[in-house]
């Protein structure tokens, strides 16, 4: 009976133990503090294009949780814990851990001097009204179109050498001059050259053939980038070039041209496009040269040292013709190098002010 007693006492001492054991835990349990926020913080809040952030995460009793976090960046999640971007402006990055949400930080980008630009490719398509074959070049253009809106046209028309017809948007005050100087032998319609350095004559068009080479052109990116603004008073149109060079350039040429859209008129049809009709009717061109800001077709030199860096200004002024349609209107800038061929080429609206594309 003794002995009995003897064991029950020792139970019941041991359980009083791990009551008071278990009842210690819940209490410094109980005290533990718990995070409330989090923060995220930045190395550097301010860099230049491609820099890698390193960013922390902290919750508002200083402990790191960065490797517990899901850190967004402009609404896409992190791999890691580091951001770079070649996108300039402001991004947004935000944390969340354990239930827990920062506040957003902002971080801004920058371009670096040496950084290349987005490359667009110079599409000048010859053509007419008259000529039945030129709705093949018109047709493949609006197929690339739907792959990549890195294509700048320019149609150029011109008059036929064979026959009294004068063709509406003639432009063959420039047509014969900017022909001649990229090669001797170009006369006919359709022609299409690419960047001034890729030709492709009347007879030789097939559908497709332009693919290729556009893709190949638009592939490395460009050292000079290029980004307009303009604006209208009255009939009075003011047009700022500026160009920013990554690399130093020399022996370069500006061209600035004046296109129009939706200029309509019956094209001649030999194809079996666009339904086929020998004669389309109310046929819409866009993209036609009406007039030239820079002397000449072929470029006006850069007498400026283009280091990497700098940024080229130029200003034009342009008065629009009442048969003119004010709100068609837009203007293509390019520059070339010393073998005329497009080192880069953008185009902009009446109205419109760019930012350089990265």
């Amino acid at each position: 009976m003794k002995r009995t007693q003897k064991t029950l006492s020792t139970i019941s001492l041991f359980a009083a133990l791990i009551v008071m054991l278990t009842f210690n835990q819940c209490n410094e349990s109980a005290n533990t503090p718990i995070p409330t926020s989090i923060s995220i913080y930045a190395d550097k809040t301010t860099a230049q294009a491609d820099d890698v952030i390193k960013l922390t995460i902290k919750t508002n009793l200083g402990t790191d949780v960065t490797a517990k976090s899901i850190i967004v960046a402009d609404m896409k999640t992190i791999i890691g814990s580091t951001f770079s971007s070649s996108v300039h402006g402001t991004h947004t990055i935000t944390a969340t851990y354990s239930g827990l949400s920062s506040k957003a930080l902002t971080i801004t980008i920058t371009p670096s001097p040496n950084q290349k630009f987005v490359k667009r490719v110079l599409f000048d398509l010859f053509t007419g009204t008259w000529c039945g074959w030129c709705p093949l070049s018109t047709f493949e253009l609006e197929q690339l179109n739907k792959k990549t809106n890195l294509i700048v046209p320019i149609e150029i028309h011109k008059s036929s050498s064979y026959s009294s017809f004068k063709e509406p948007f003639d432009a063959a005050f420039l047509a014969t001059e900017y022909m001649k100087q990229i090669n001797p032998d170009l006369f006919g319609v359709p022609t299409v050259v690419l960047d001034r350095k890729i030709i492709f004559e009347g007879g030789s068009i097939f559908l497709d053939q332009y693919e290729k080479p556009v893709f190949s052109l638009l592939a490395p990116k460009a050292d000079i980038g290029i980004a307009m603004s303009s604006s209208l008073a009255g009939s009075i149109a003011s047009i700022t070039v500026k160009a920013k060079f990554a690399s130093t350039l020399s022996n370069l040429k500006l061209v600035v041209v004046v296109l129009e859209d939706n200029l309509i008129y019956d094209q001649t049809n030999y194809t079996d496009l666009y339904g086929g009709a020998s004669k389309i009717k109310n046929f819409v061109n866009d993209n036609v040269l009406r007039a030239l800001l820079t002397k000449s077709i072929l470029g006006d030199p850069i007498t400026e040292a283009t280091p990497a860096g700098f940024e080229l200004t130029k200003k034009f002024t342009y008065t629009i013709p009442s048969t003119y349609q004010k709100d068609k209107l837009h203007f293509v800038a390019f520059i070339v190098n010393s073998a005329k061929e497009v080192i880069n080429v953008r185009s902009g609206n009446l109205g419109e002010t760019q930012q350089y594309e990265y």
